[in-house]
């Protein structure tokens, strides 16, 4: 089942489908469907899941299988090369990010900048995302990029709340789902969220499609300066990627909406303890607090005036 058929399963549903994406960015310009997950995919996730958990040296992450249709809400998110002095001027991978528009990416900021330098409007930077059409290649697409800074965080006082970098791409992504943000209120803590990247550590880059990883965990707490406290395992790579949030919505109805929450934000040694145990693993970057200031950068840009981006092989010289 395609996204599509997802999202306008129900006529009476159908415009506010297309309208409801990106509203909290008033992006008229993006034709784009919401992020509609119909539960059926949801429960053929689920089942993958347990299926991985039984598997022996489950290591709390699962691949997405991209013949599932829920994988198509998943593919917004896509991972992050720079090219900088770190790295000996080539591409390397450095982590993931979220696709939040037609020509726009939220991603960490130390993903952008490992280095924690001072923001740099000309550090190269790189976006590669999709299903290859002839499975030979890591992505279908690898649009080049420049770094926004948002604004909100200084390296040389580094608040991980506000660790995060907006991207604006050379070229506009075919239609695909661009979410909406969501947050997690105290009452709700325990909700299930999902945990998505692509780690260095799981998927070295060869040619052929990358596996997405995620975690299905959940929201313990919040953090007043690292954000949303989770039980959630998020190796290095999988940084400024997506920490989604299953959300009923009516444009989706009888489906949900995956919304985003934040990006991934691994805490030290994650790995000690185990999902059940109650001292936090990891840390997830609340994009509703920077929602004003995002919004506005993409309200000054027109991605309808740049070209279509086609599909593009991106050779890398593997991960940091």
């Amino acid at each position: 089942m395609t996204l599509q058929s997802q999202c306008k399963r129900r006529a009476s549903s159908r415009s506010l489908c297309t309208a409801i994406a990106l509203s909290a960015f008033h992006a008229p310009t993006i034709a784009a469907e919401s992020a509609c997950i119909s539960r059926a995919a949801l429960n053929e996730l689920s089942a993958a899941v347990q299926a991985a958990q039984a598997a022996p040296g489950y290591d709390k992450r699962f691949i997405v299988p991209r013949e599932l249709s829920a994988f198509a809400v998943f593919e917004v998110v896509g991972a992050i090369a720079i090219k900088a002095k770190l790295t000996r001027q080539r591409w390397r991978k450095s982590g993931s990010g979220t696709l939040i528009g037609a020509c726009h990416v939220l991603t960490s900021y130390h993903v952008v900048f490992p280095d924690l330098v001072k923001f740099d409007p000309a550090r190269e930077v790189t976006f590669s995302f999709g299903v290859p059409d002839d499975g030979t290649q890591p992505f279908k697409y690898s649009v080049e990029g420049m770094p926004v800074d948002v604004g909100l965080y200084d390296p040389s006082r580094p608040v991980h709340l506000f660790d995060q970098v907006l991207i604006k791409l050379k070229a506009r992504v075919p239609q695909s789902a661009h979410v909406e943000f969501a947050s997690v209120n105290p009452a709700e803590f325990g909700a299930d969220v999902y945990a998505c990247g692509y780690p260095g550590e799981l998927n070295t880059f060869s040619d052929r499609p990358q596996a997405l990883f995620c975690d299905r965990c959940q929201v313990k707490g919040y953090h007043y300066l690292r954000g949303y406290e989770t039980n959630c395992t998020m190796p290095e790579g999988t940084s400024g990627g997506a920490v989604f949030r299953p959300l009923p919505d009516a444009a989706c109805d009888p489906d949900l909406k995956l919304a985003l929450l934040g990006a991934p934000n691994q805490s030290p040694e994650p790995e000690l303890f185990p999902k059940d145990h109650p001292r936090i693993r990891s840390f997830a970057t609340d994009y509703v607090r920077s929602q004003a200031a995002v919004q506005r950068l993409i309200g000054a840009d027109d991605c309808d005036k740049l070209p279509q981006a086609q599909p593009r092989a991106m050779i890398m010289r593997g991960y940091l």
